[in-house]
C-alpha cells in the first residue's frame, strides 16, 4: 500500500533528526515509557496483592508453606509475559528484572505509603519480598540458552527455588523462639500478636 503525499512528507520530516517533527516524536516518546511504567507496575501491583498478598504483606504470614509456594507461582505469570514480550519484539533479555525492578518499587511504595504513614504499622512487619535476584536467573537462563522452552523448564525451577533463599537472610531474625508469658512463639508471631489488623 503506497503513501500518500502528505503522509510521505511527514514521514521525510520525522526521518530528519534535526526537524521539528523529530523533536515533538522524541518527546512523546519520553511521555510514552513513565506511563507503561507506571502501567506495567499497577497491573503487577493490583494481580500480586490480590491473589498472593496476605502472604507477602505480614512477617508473620511469611511461613514455610504457603508464602513459599505461593508466591512464586503468583509472581511467574506476569513476569513471564513481560520477559516474552521483552525477547520476542527487543530481543533483549531484561524483561524479567525490570519487571522485578518494578515490581519492588511499588511494593515499597504501597508499604511506606499506605502501611508505614498511614496505618502506622512498623516496616519490620510489612517489607515485601525479595524478589530481583529470581528475575535476574530467569533473564541469565533465558539469555544463555535463547530457548523459551529451557527457560520455562530450568529459569522457573531457579525461579522457585531461589525465593526462599534470597530471602531467607532477612527472614531469619524473625524465626528465632522466644518465651512470652510461657509460651513459645517465634519473633514473628509476637509482633503480629502486637499489632492488630483487620482480617482480609
Amino acid at each position: 500500500m503506497a503513501l500518500e503525499q502528505s503522509q510521505q512528507r511527514v514521514l521525510q520530516e520525522l526521518l530528519k533528526s534535526d526537524s521539528e517533527a523529530s523533536k515533538y516524536s522524541r518527546k512523546l516518546d519520553f511521555l510514552i515509557v513513565p506511563i507503561v511504567v507506571f502501567a506495567v507496575m499497577a497491573a503487577f501491583h493490583i494481580h500480586f496483592m490480590l491473589t498472593g498478598g496476605d502472604w507477602d504483606f505480614w512477617v508473620d504470614w511469611k511461613d514455610r508453606q504457603y508464602w513459599v509456594t505461593v508466591t512464586p507461582i503468583v509472581m511467574m505469570i506476569i513476569v513471564a509475559a513481560i520477559q516474552a514480550i521483552f525477547y520476542a519484539h527487543f530481543r533483549l533479555a531484561i524483561g524479567a528484572t525490570l519487571c522485578g525492578v518494578v515490581l519492588v518499587l511499588g511494593e515499597w511504595l504501597n508499604r511506606y505509603f499506605g502501611f508505614y504513614l498511614w496505618s502506622h504499622f512498623p516496616m519490620s512487619l510489612v517489607w515485601p519480598a525479595i524478589v530481583i535476584p529470581m528475575c535476574l536467573y530467569l533473564d541469565l537462563v533465558l539469555h544463555l540458552t535463547r530457548s523459551y522452552m529451557i527457560t520455562a523448564a530450568l529459569g522457573a525451577i531457579g525461579f522457585a527455588l531461589m525465593f526462599p533463599t534470597s530471602n531467607w537472610f532477612i527472614l531469619a531474625q524473625f524465626r528465632l523462639p522466644i518465651e512470652i508469658q510461657g509460651e513459645l512463639l517465634s519473633v514473628a508471631d509476637y509482633i503480629g500478636f502486637s499489632f492488630s489488623r483487620t482480617a482480609t
